[in-house]
């Protein structure tokens, strides 16, 4: 996401969404019917980025393309289809053990969903009015009024757009302006600690008390009401608010876990394992929560590659998370199948602390170029 989190806000959401999708499908089909490991390696590598590149473009289209008052609802209700997926995947591997036919079974997906929005998904109109794009608008908008029974008449005149004449992506002006630098450097770590810890919790339920079976299926059912407290609860008490209180919740129930692995008896270790779950819930709600935010926290014109720029700090926290798992080996026992959750606890704690420092984006409207950030500051200290 690095490298080609740009590409959205150069080609459109749609364009790169179904390119990502049908490379993501075809890609996965592909390395389930090879026998070569480093082909398997590369296409493997190619799927995670066609994943990448249509999951975050379509949480950025969920938010540029719904009111004000539904960005939030829109955001969270994409993150439902990746819980759902969590679902399948328990099902599919309890009930297949072949690796091979469970890549197969869900790539085949990927594609008929790319050649379905062909057809179905249309561009963003926030994002064609600011490439000047109006007449693509136009049409968009107008049928969007008309699917909702809305009296709107489209007038390129009464939209508070900002234009940018130049389509070129300046992702780099986002440390050159003092606001938005601090912004990403904060993110940055939110961003490498929401995903490292939400995959220790993912990767350790093996070293939970229980059926690692039933373990991984709770675990991904606790996904659901995160999502559905995130609904309920952003809009009423904010973005920054909610965040913290979740982030530090997950935090102190995974330090909290290091008290039943050492001194509770075998059968009641499985209080260990409820606070893993709750504190999965917890960063779950964070995942959520930081994609809306990000989202607004920056302009229309850089939003896309913003979000697969700190994304990539995300899939750093993903790839050091396995080895956090495995330093249960320093220490014997009981206390190194603590040691994961405590030090997952403490990142956790350490992250709640520099979200304070970000600004507060509830009910306000999203950004369409770099210097409306002087606008909503000027409207947040009113």
């Amino acid at each position: 996401m690095l490298c080609f989190g740009w590409l959205p806000d150069r080609f459109g959401r749609k364009t790169v969404i179904i390119a990502a999708l049908l490379l993501q499908g075809i890609t996965g089909i592909l390395s389930s019917q090879i026998m070569n490991m480093n082909v398997i390696l590369i296409f493997r590598t190619l799927t995670a980025i066609g994943s990448a590149l249509s999951f975050n473009p379509s949480v950025v289209f969920g938010a540029e393309i719904s009111s004000m008052k539904n960005r939030t609802n829109a955001t969270i209700a994409i993150q439902f289809y990746f819980t759902s997926g969590y679902f399948i995947l328990s099902l599919l591997t309890y009930y297949i053990r072949t690796w091979k036919l469970i890549v197969l079974l869900i790539s085949i997906p990927s594609i008929a969903t790319g050649l379905l929005f062909i057809w179905l998904l249309p561009e963003s109109p926030r994002w064609l009015l600011t490439v000047k794009k109006e007449k693509e608008a136009e049409i968009i908008l107008n049928k969007m009024a008309k699917v909702n029974k809305r009296d709107f008449s489209y007038k390129s005149d009464k939209l508070e757009i900002s234009v940018i004449e130049d389509r070129t992506v300046r992702l780099w002006k986002i440390f050159t302006i003092p606001e938005f630098r601090k912004r990403s450097l904060i993110l940055m770590f939110n961003w490498f600690v929401v995903s490292f810890a939400y995959y220790v919790l993912v990767i350790n339920t093996e070293n939970l008390s229980g059926n690692i079976f039933l373990n991984f299926f709770f675990g991904a059912l606790v996904e659901i009401p995160a999502f559905v407290l995130c609904i309920f609860l952003l809009n009423r008490i904010g973005r920054k608010n909610l965040y913290i209180a979740f982030i530090v919740t997950g935090g102190i129930c995974g330090i909290v876990t290091i008290f039943p692995f050492i001194y509770a008896p075998d059968d009641l270790q499985w209080t260990s394992t409820v606070l893993a779950i709750i504190s999965r819930l917890c960063i779950t709600g964070n995942y959520g929560i930081i994609y809306v935010h990000t989202c607004e926290l920056f302009p229309t014109c850089a939003r896309n590659g913003a979000v697969g720029y700190l994304a990539s700090f995300a899939t750093l926290g993903g790839v050091i998370a396995p080895y956090v798992v495995m330093i249960r080996t320093l220490a014997a026992g009981r206390l190194g199948d603590s040691l994961p959750l405590l030090t997952m606890g403490f990142a956790c704690i350490l992250a709640g602390v520099s979200y304070f420092f970000l600004p507060e984006t509830n009910n306000r409207p999203i950004m369409d170029n770099f210097d409306d950030v002087y606008t909503q500051n000027i409207e947040a200290m009113r």
